[in-house]
């Protein structure tokens, strides 16, 4: 972002050498690459007598999502991961007919299934032309 309005900003308020680094780790979001616009406000709490205002800034751009192959789940293998997930299953739900029925067919097998089931219900959805 070498906007003159990033320059501006830099020469007026100093920022850590570390911060957009940081803030990078903790989001995935890279300040210089990732933000295309940035819209800000800044407006007075006179209410709770706050001198500094409140303020808000909404930032618009892309970023690189990445999807570790060690989190590539199925749903029940998600739901197992969980801690004490049997205690929000329904009342006539068991962990053991659960495990059961997703033993039943394989991962690509249900897929197909599944992609079949939606295909039929959109073909409904349409309107003959």
């Amino acid at each position: 972002m070498a906007s003159e309005l990033r320059q501006k900003l830099r020469r007026a308020i100093p920022m850590q050498e570390n911060g957009q680094k940081e803030f990078e780790t903790q989001t995935g979001i890279n300040l210089e690459t990732d933000i295309d616009t940035v819209v800000a406000c800044l407006s007075p709490d006179a209410v709770n007598g706050n001198t500094q205002g409140t303020g808000m800034v909404l930032a618009r751009g892309r970023r690189k999502r990445t999807y570790p192959a060690d989190d590539y789940r199925t749903p029940f293998e998600k739901l197992k991961s969980l801690p004490h997930w049997q205690d929000h299953l329904k009342p006539n739900i068991t962990a053991q007919a659960l495990e059961t029925a997703s033993q039943k067919m394989s991962d690509t097998e249900a897929a197909k299934k599944m992609q079949a089931a939606k295909t039929a219900l959109f073909a409904k959805c349409r309107r003959p032309r």
